[in-house]
This record gives structure tokens, sequence and C-alpha cells, in this order.
């Protein structure tokens, strides 16, 4: 009995910090988190420990290497990661940052096809992708980036 105890009350402790670090982010920003956070799950190679060392649960994403936010809102309004020699998939989930007005993945290694979900960014305003490894057609909808 005493046991059950302590497990439940090592699993309410776990659940009241949870809550803390969420109550520090917007539903819009926990969006913005978890498209980033699934961006990062993606890439398969980080040769300068670039994102694994810096892009991590203990850091806010607000400080977030190649992350800038927009003062107002707190919301990702550029992802700049040129040159970091970065390996993977680019994730559909980069079609959630939905303040994104800038994403310059180029002069990496992302291979795949490219991703449709870009052309749900109705605020991009500059979009680079050279120099990888991407194949198919860039969504109408952003071309003229």
């Amino acid at each position: 009995m005493l046991m059950k105890m302590l497990v439940l009350l090592m699993l309410l402790v776990q659940l009241y910090m949870a809550s803390l670090s969420l109550a520090t982010t917007s539903s819009s920003n926990f969006t913005d988190l978890l498209a980033l956070l699934d961006f990062k799950s993606e890439i398969k190679s980080d040769p300068n420990n670039v994102l694994r060392s810096n892009w991590t649960k203990t850091e806010s994403f607000c400080n977030w290497v190649g992350v800038s936010f927009s003062r107002g809102r707190q919301r990702v309004t550029a992802l700049s990661l040129t040159g970091m020699g970065l390996q993977g998939t680019v994730s559909p989930y980069v079609g959630n940052l939905s303040f994104l007005v800038r994403l310059d993945l180029s002069n990496n290694s992302f291979y795949g096809h490219s991703i449709p979900e870009i052309g749900r960014l109705r605020r991009l305003k500059l979009l680079s992708l050279e120099y990888n490894l991407l194949e198919g057609v860039i969504p109408v909808r952003v071309y003229p980036c």
C-alpha cells in the first residue's frame, strides 16, 4: 500500500511539473513547439551538434539556434538553418508554423520530396531550399517567394 502511494505521489509531482512547463507556453506557442520538435526528429545527421545540443527541452525554444520570434505574439516567424550540414527529411509539420515569414534550409543535405504543406504558409515571403537533395514541385501558392 505504501509503495502504491509513493508511485501515485511521484506521478502527481511529474504531472504538476509538466503543467508548469506548459503553463508558460500558450496553445499557439505549443503548436509551434511541436512543429519544431517534429522537424528536429526528422534530422538524421547533425554533424555540428547544433540542434542536438541547443534544441533541447531544458532550453526555451525561443532561444533555439535558427529560430526567430515575433515580439507581440511570440510565434515563430523564421527558421534559418542554412549551411549547418543537416541531413534528413523536412517534416510536413513545418506547415503548422502559421506565422512563418522566412524558411531558409539552404546548403544542407535535406532529401526526399518537397513538402506540399508549405503551401499553407500564407505569410511566407522567403523560401530558400537550394543546395539540398529535395525532389518534387514547390506548391504554386509559394512559388512567388
